[in-house]
């Protein structure tokens, strides 16, 4: 049992203790929130299930290997092999044409067209001594049998070289940046990062964009919010005497140090998160195993940049409308009671006071605070001068933001609310990107206050990057035929097999031929003739 200072006494089991070795003990609530009231952070991750949403199409590796000693042994004896066959053709052609060419002026001599036609109808490569007249002709027949082969077979096989397509691949080791300009526009090209992760602060310098104008206009400055509190002419009545809604509630002197206060917390707390969400996103990494192509690089910096914009943007705004729906839900009465009056119900000591809604709305007033905060109407000074673009209403923050700025470019009415003569306030300057009469500041702030961001490609350096990644190498893959050196050497490479296996089968073959033809010939000659 636990003994309170109060003289209760609960179970401890009933309700346990804080295990203080998890935590701080005297860690204020303050610091428990900032870090999201969360001790440790649990992260898994699935490899499986990435690769499975993944599903790589194809996967492709390189390897260098030696040729095997058979495979240079076979090459070895098919070059060989293949100028010895071709001698072995041209070589008798050769004698015999320089024989006939020698012997071409004797008178008894045949001529030479007969003698190139005797030479090819006796031209036998199966030639064997003793031959017989009949073994001749087969011999002869098998020669021009196997030429016959040969020829088609190495027409084919040449074509087949020359017109096949190859796929070359080229490597160039640490690749300069000149280099790698050159090689650019080939769109196979792929270069390996020497480091995986390279942070962005490395080729990305962050540069505050340009903000509205009148974020750095007198209206901002602590100079003339000082000088608006000073001329309100029409302070808040603080007695409880009265039933009527307050003539002061609809003069924008009113509430003008407000709106103006708002006004310069926006400017400053825009500025300070989008220098800390660029801060947060140079201290970040750029992941990726391969250089990444100019226009690639830009154009993902560029969509990076853009998701920056949009997702500070959001929670700006997600923020400032949790901050309004507080200030409704809650019903806070503002300072100077815009949204909520008191009722007069002759109070006297320790008497409870009433409050009622305050009706906006021109002209009919049908718009209550106590359903919604945007209830606006038109800002006014002394009842009648009707301020263009500036608004009243049930909080300070919702006329602000329902407001537009139109009245700040216009000197004269900028001179008139301020009650100076002298012009020491500055009106905003029109540009062309303005629209002073349509844009509101909630518009405005939907933008977070820019007028212009900088320009990517001036705060990218892709040189820097290019350093950063270091490519150890780059390779890319061309299709190309193959050259006719090398389908010649191919196909004297492939004679010196293909006439040694010729010429083992051939005679095999010839004589298959002629058991085929005896065999039909001895079937016609025993059909008997009718």
């Amino acid at each position: 049992m636990i003994q309170l200072n109060s003289g209760y006494s609960i179970n401890e089991s009933q309700f346990p203790l804080l295990n203080s070795t998890s935590n701080i003990i005297n860690e204020t609530i303050e610091s428990i929130v900032n870090r999201l009231m969360i001790d440790n952070w649990r992260t898994t991750v699935n490899f499986s299930a990435y690769f499975k949403s993944c599903a790589p199409s194809f996967c492709t590796y390189q390897y260098t290997q030696h040729h095997s000693f058979t495979y240079v042994i076979l090459t070895v004896v098919g070059i060989f092999g293949g100028p010895i066959t071709a001698l072995k053709f041209s070589v008798p052609i050769a004698v015999r044409i320089f024989r006939t060419m020698k012997t071409g002026r004797n008178p008894t001599s045949p001529g030479l067209r007969r003698q190139i036609r005797m030479f090819f109808v006796s031209y036998n490569l199966f030639f064997k001594i003793n031959s017989n007249e009949l073994q001749l002709r087969v011999q002869r027949q098998m020669t021009w049998f196997y030429l016959s082969i040969f020829t088609m077979t190495c027409t084919i096989v040449f074509l087949s070289l020359a017109l096949r397509l190859h796929v070359n691949v080229v490597s160039v080791s640490s690749p300069s940046l000149t280099d790698y300009h050159k090689l650019e526009t080939i769109t196979s090209l792929q270069c390996s990062c020497s480091r995986l992760a390279i942070r962005y602060s490395s080729f990305l310098s962050m540069e505050p964009p340009t903000y509205h104008q009148v974020c750095s206009s007198d209206f901002v400055s602590q100079r003339w919010i000082l000088h608006m509190f000073s001329t309100n002419m029409n302070p808040p009545n603080t007695s409880l005497n009265y039933i009527e809604p307050w003539p002061h509630l609809f003069d924008f002197r009113s509430i003008a140090t407000y709106q103006f206060r708002l006004l310069a917390s926006f400017c400053d707390l825009i500025n300070s998160t989008v220098t800390a969400a660029l801060e947060q996103l140079v201290s970040q990494d750029f992941v990726s195993a391969l250089l990444l192509p100019e226009f690639q690089f830009i154009s993902q910096i560029t969509s990076l940049f853009e998701q920056l914009k949009q997702s500070t943007a959001s929670t700006f705004l997600a923020s400032l409308r949790l901050i309004r729906a507080h200030m409704h839900n809650d019903a806070l009465m503002t300072m100077p009671s815009s949204n909520w009056q008191f009722i007069d119900m002759n109070a006297t000591e320790f008497t409870k006071v009433h409050t009622k809604p305050v009706l906006y709305g021109e002209p009919t007033a049908n718009c209550s605070c106590a359903l919604t905060p945007l209830c606006v109407q038109p800002a006014r000074i002394d009842g009648n001068v009707i301020l263009p673009g500036l608004m009243v209403g049930c909080f300070p923050l919702e006329s602000l933001l329902q407001s537009t700025l139109e009245l700040l470019y216009n000197q004269t009415l900028v001179d008139f609310i301020s009650n100076s003569n002298n012009a020491t306030f500055k009106a905003l300057v029109s540009g062309t990107q303005d629209q002073p009469n349509v844009t509101t500041v909630e518009s405005m702030l939907s933008e977070l206050m820019v007028e212009q961001w900088k320009t990517i490609t001036n705060l990218t350096s892709y040189a820097d990057y290019y350093a950063q990644c270091s490519p150890s190498f780059c390779s890319y893959t061309y299709i190309s035929r193959q050259d006719l050196l090398a389908s010649i050497t191919s196909l004297i490479a492939f004679i010196g097999g293909f006439s040694v296996g010729a010429r083992i089968a051939m005679p095999f073959l010839i004589r298959f031929v002629q058991l085929i033809k005896r065999r039909r010939m001895r079937v016609h000659s025993a059909v008997p003739e009718y």
